[in-house]
């Protein structure tokens, strides 16, 4: 039911509801999140796991929620998801209850899978983020480049390649310029690749975005048209262009940028559910400079 380590085992009030939920929603997988030492013990108890459907990620039970009660300190079921409105007083969307029978009224009423707009949506922040991160790392390697030069006065230099990366098209050569390394000229090509990918692509919203699920499916939409979200069972019921250009970009390092292709971020061997794996795909027939 739960991939646990062997020093681990389910709460048994977990185990519990989570064997009653299983009757009712056969397609969700769990996948564990907070354990407790038991008694001081070299064994655990987990109480709390990560509910997911078709790659999904929908949301968490626990059987952990504190509450002070007439007759002590009680440990209820909880039930965490998006679709439950928080409360005064409380920064996570949780109900909790004591009695199995509401906690699984609760998970079979709030624990549904998302619509692929909204995930689209969520994950068009983080992908814009990493985007830009990718190009700032790109800039900083110029600079960087450009001040371990010291056969030359690098703040004319530096001028120089600003005048340039601004579009003046005939900026003044310094003399030092002679005697700039063949590294400070790859890094600043490739500041200027990145800088073109940005506007010609990012800013256009020429490109697709894609997130490799946790069960092989493909989450895919165009850049600003998160409501227009499609789902892929496999890579070979995606157009041609995005099969050929994924294909490259799984081969490729993480945040390794190719003009008209695209670049990946995340570690596609990582087993760990949460962690995500993105493509940005520029939109076309795949051409290679």
């Amino acid at each position: 039911m739960v991939k646990l380590p062997q020093d681990t085992e389910l709460c048994p009030k977990l185990k519990q509801l989570l064997e009653m939920l299983s009757v009712h929603r056969p397609l969700f997988e769990y996948v564990m999140s907070n354990r407790w030492r038991i008694d001081g013990n070299d064994r655990y108890n987990c109480i709390s796991v990560n509910v997911w459907q078709h790659g999904f990620y929908v949301g968490k039970i626990t059987s952990s929620v504190e509450r002070d009660t007439k007759n002590g300190k009680e440990y209820w079921y909880g039930i965490e998801s998006e679709t439950i409105r928080k409360t005064r007083g409380h920064n996570r969307q949780l109900l909790a209850s004591k009695k199995v029978e509401a906690a699984l009224k609760n998970a079979m009423h709030h624990l549904q899978k998302p619509p692929a707009s909204r995930v689209a949506t969520k994950l068009s922040e983080t992908i814009d983020g990493y985007v830009e991160q990718m190009i700032y790392k790109a800039q900083s390697a110029f600079q960087r480049s450009i001040g371990r030069s010291g056969n030359m006065d690098s703040l004319k230099v530096m001028q120089y390649f600003v005048e340039k990366y601004k579009g003046n098209p005939n900026p003044e050569v310094p003399l030092d310029f002679r005697n700039i390394d063949d590294k400070t000229l790859i890094a600043y090509d490739n500041m200027m690749m990145h800088k073109d990918f940005h506007n010609r692509d990012w800013k256009a919203r020429n490109v697709h975005l894609v997130s490799l699920l946790p069960n092989g499916y493909f989450l895919e939409w165009m850049a600003g048209r998160e409501g227009e979200a499609s789902i892929y069972e496999s890579l070979d019921k995606m157009p041609t262009f995005m099969q050929e250009k994924i294909t490259m970009l799984k081969l490729l390092k993480e945040e390794e940028f190719v003009p008209n292709i695209g670049a990946r971020f995340g570690n596609l061997e990582s087993t760990d559910l949460d962690e995500e794996k993105l493509f940005v795909v520029v939109h076309g027939n795949t051409v290679l400079n």
